[in-house]
């Protein structure tokens, strides 16, 4: 087994431009997130909510003044993506195992119920194959949608069973819908039972930009 002695508890992933046409529900395909240029800066397109800049990219070596938030995917690290060029990239810095998380934050507020759980299946698989390739050293944590209770613990027993080891729920529940309102009640208990803890990235808010 590895020893670990650093391990980053909050690193993320680069999504690479091919992720969704790639992964997503062939019906889905026409509408798949995909990167367009815009004033010569690559952004996210995504249904439903305003397009972002691919940045801010931190990576191995990299000093935080040196982050970029207007960038083209093209003059990125492939550390972002390929699990062979991570594992470089960790060790640079030292970095026995890592926590990934999404860089994209849109799919938690995509309004389309069906398109939304789309993205988020497309993404974990994407996920779940790169951290396969090392598994001892990259830990992937799925994007749950959480409109329905049914597709949420579906997608949550789907993720583990492909090998990621926790669930990245939105941090800002819709008005109708609070933390406490008892429609999340039966979500409480599958993550502990699944081994799967639960957190709720920053800037995953519900309510769209």
């Amino acid at each position: 087994m590895l020893a670990y002695n650093v391990i980053s508890a909050d690193s993320h992933v680069f999504e690479p431009p091919n992720l969704f046409i790639d992964y997503i529900d062939p019906a889905f395909r026409s509408r798949a997130p995909r990167i367009i240029r815009q004033d010569g800066v690559d952004k996210w397109r995504m249904e439903g909510v305003p397009l972002r800049d691919i940045g801010l990219q931190s990576a191995a070596g990299q000093r935080p003044e040196e982050m970029k938030a207007e960038v083209l995917h093209a003059d990125t690290r492939p550390g972002g993506w390929d699990p062979h060029e991570r594992l470089t990239d960790m060790d640079l810095d030292h970095i026995d195992a890592e926590v990934l998380y999404t860089s994209l934050f849109p799919p938690y507020r995509l309004p389309a119920r069906p398109y939304q759980a789309a993205c988020a299946r497309a993404y974990n698989d994407w996920l779940a194959d790169m951290c396969s390739a090392y598994p001892d050293r990259l830990i992937g944590v799925g994007i749950i949608p959480m409109h329905e209770m049914d597709v949420a613990l579906e997608e949550l027993r789907r993720t583990a069973r492909a090998g990621l080891k926790g669930a990245s729920l939105h941090s800002l529940p819709p008005d109708d819908r609070p933390v406490q309102d008892p429609f999340s009640d039966p979500f409480s208990p599958p993550p502990e039972a699944l081994g799967m803890p639960v957190s709720f990235p920053l800037s995953s808010g519900q309510r769209r930009d």
